[in-house]
């Protein structure tokens, strides 16, 4: 008797534990598995010629993104600058990442913004092309590219990592700069868009020649982030704590990399953030916390709050904060 209920008992525990490993890898797969691809509606989109993101394909949701859908973009299109189609291969980790180099006034000019996109965009989304045409108007160099797993870069595993693993893209791509166009990494900077910024702040932190950094929307707080992107793709924020241990078995360690420490790496290193304050997809509580860590450090911090934005909805909404402030940012601290 008491074996056949020891049995039971087994039984029941293996069927919870398969349960709970099996929605584990539900939330896993459904938060962090990315398409390595374009929607068709921008998937034709480049620097000469770009659209908005299709319905329900925004950064953020509902009848507020659907008025966005036609807004005509043309005064961002680079009709007099040549792009260049390039491939950046990263030996060591079998990739090539797919990239657009701007460079009107190259060699003259060596000043370079890198921008970096977040989940499921690309350097064919408006939230980086935008700021692509706003930088190269003015001047400067720009290198727009598909982290692994997105767009038409390779595509090894279908998942994104958190910027624990892009950021060696971005340096990747630093060094193809420094060691194909012979621009020095003083001369080199980082826009940063959404999820971009996880990527941005790591290699914050783990390089110190880098001297600019500018990012749309952070995400600061991970275990934030977590619960409102559970909750973005329809999954109760209370099981967090199980996504987060499924991530560590496919090697996605939340608490391997902080955000913070890319601040704590600055040292002084210029930093330009901007938010919406009604983003529903990265609230805006992130950058309040990035400001209020960086007061704490001594690290000064140019901050630019957008008053009705959501999700990057300020590059549609207020363009002339962005042609502002981007290119004297960079112009201004890199050598």
């Amino acid at each position: 008797m008491k074996m056949t209920a020891f049995r039971i008992i087994s039984i029941f525990l293996l069927i919870g534990v398969v349960a709970t490993v099996g929605l584990g890898e539900f939330i896993f797969w459904t938060v962090l598995k990315v398409s390595c691809s374009e929607s068709a509606t921008i998937s034709k989109n480049n620097p000469y010629y770009f659209v908005p993101n299709g319905k329900d394909e925004g950064p953020f949701r509902g009848l507020k993104w659907e008025n966005h859908v036609n807004d005509d973009l043309s005064r961002w299109f680079l009709n007099d600058i040549d792009v260049e189609e390039i491939r950046i291969k990263d030996r060591d980790n079998n990739i090539e990442l797919s990239a657009w180099w701007i460079g009107k006034n190259y060699p003259k000019e060596k000043k370079t913004v890198i921008i970096v996109h977040g989940i499921n965009a690309s350097k064919k989304h408006f939230t980086q092309l935008i700021p692509a045409s706003i930088l190269a108007n003015a001047g400067l160099n720009v290198l727009l590219f598909d982290q692994r797993n997105h767009g038409e870069s390779s595509c090894p595993t279908g998942r994104y990592f958190a910027g624990t693993k892009e950021w060696e893209d971005i340096n990747t791509v630093v060094n193809w700069l420094i060691e194909k166009k012979d621009i020095l990494s003083s001369q080199i900077g980082i826009h940063a868009v959404s999820g971009g910024t996880l990527a941005a702040q790591f290699i914050m932190a783990e390089r110190n020649d880098l001297l600019a950094f500018s990012l749309d929307s952070p995400i600061f707080d991970f275990e934030r982030i977590v619960k409102s992107e559970l909750e973005w793709n329809g999954v109760p924020p209370i099981l967090w704590k199980l996504a987060v241990y499924i991530g560590k078995l496919h090697g996605i360690d939340i608490y391997a990399k902080k955000p913070s420490e890319g601040l704590e790496s600055l040292n002084g290193r210029a930093l330009l953030v901007f938010h919406g304050k009604e983003d529903t997809r990265v609230p805006f509580i992130h950058s309040k916390l990035l400001l209020k860590y960086a007061e704490e450090l001594g690290q000064p911090v140019a901050f630019v709050a957008s008053e009705d934005a959501d999700h990057n909805e300020a590059l549609l909404l207020e363009p002339e904060v962005f042609e502002a402030s981007l290119p004297t940012f960079f112009i201004t601290n890199l050598e």
